[in-house]
């Protein structure tokens, strides 16, 4: 699954050197390629260009949502693994079995046991028993093992992509709310700038209505009056 893999070095997402990391512009990358991709303090993203001040890998969240996913996905293939390993019921280790100490050869699918062929014999006047050999019994377990980790595979892929979804969901309306602090913040400084402009026009105004009032000569009084 290629979104639990960093786009850079294409090495799996862990809790290590390769922790998903958060830049502004919502293209996940590792720490190691973050760490190796910081130039005078600014991380230039590979895929968009865009441009962030950072100064260590640190400065960047952590996608903690991509690492839960990685947890869920180890711990659903540690359990898979033990619920669905095949179980030779009635047999030892060195596959004898353990009632007549002979070679297993065969397995009842109604009790589900491994059996020898004195087993076999009883087997065969039991009601509703049907036997197979053990290789053919072997390969049926194998494809429904097979069947069951493809069924829970394809179950996790699913809740993966979803996860997946909300993550990008939830990254894209981090960008959408940043890039309208951002133009908040250009516009503040732009209103700012025009008070102090008011307040220096305003401060030149008063300066030269008291000019005004103190001029008595014509021609002053006009040269104060264009200078307006």
């Amino acid at each position: 699954m290629d979104f639990l893999e960093c786009k850079i070095c294409h090495v799996s997402y862990d809790e290590g050197d390769h922790r998903p990391r958060n830049p502004l512009c919502g293209h996940e990358i590792c720490t190691a390629c973050l760490k190796a991709l910081i130039k005078d303090n600014i991380f230039e993203c590979p895929k968009c260009r865009e441009k962030n001040k950072v100064e260590v890998p640190e400065d960047l969240t952590v996608n903690f949502g991509l690492i839960d996913v990685i947890r869920a996905f180890k711990t659903k293939n540690i359990s898979l693994i033990k619920e669905t390993e095949p179980q030779a019921s009635g047999a030892t280790n060195d596959e004898v079995c353990k009632l007549h100490q002979k070679t297993i050869g065969h397995r009842c699918l109604k009790c589900q046991m491994w059996i020898c062929g004195d087993c076999l014999d009883n087997h065969s006047h039991l009601i509703g028993c049907s036997t197979i050999s053990a290789p053919d019994a072997v390969s049926s377990m194998k494809g429904e093992h097979t069947k069951s980790v493809d069924r829970l595979l394809a179950s996790f892929e699913i809740d993966a992509k979803c996860v997946s979804s909300k993550i990008n969901e939830k990254s894209n309306k981090r960008k959408e709310l940043l890039d309208k602090v951002k133009k908040l913040s250009e516009d503040e400084e732009k209103l700012q700038n025009l008070f102090e402009q008011g307040n220096i026009h305003k401060e030149k105004l008063e300066e030269s209505n008291n000019h005004l009032k103190e001029t008595n000569s014509p021609f002053e009084l006009m040269d104060r009056i264009e200078m307006l």
